[in-house]
């Protein structure tokens, strides 16, 4: 009895992961809209110290103030173009 009830909670563990591994976070369209900004700022975030970069389903990352012995010191997420636009 209670190895089905232990393996019955890993099953649950297991579906829940598959559950927030396929959640999507940004629209297709958020992405494609998010897109053409990075597109259009490009030349000003590659003269900045930051690189925004498409992080799939989770949106878009803006990353800022890098040095070797920290990583980033800013790290923002965005799936929302209104908002990565206001912010660039």
């Amino acid at each position: 009895m209670k190895n089905s009830f232990s393996e019955n909670k890993k099953k649950e563990k297991g579906l829940r992961w598959k559950e927030i591994w396929k959640k999507r976070y940004i629209t297709e369209d958020e992405r494609k809209k998010c897109r053409n900004i990075v597109d259009a700022y490009a030349e000003l975030i590659e003269g900045e110290d930051m690189a925004v970069l498409d992080a799939g389903k989770y949106g878009y990352v803006k990353l800022r103030y890098y040095s070797p012995e920290e990583g980033f010191d800013t790290v923002e997420t965005f799936v929302s173009s209104e908002k990565l636009f206001d912010n660039l």
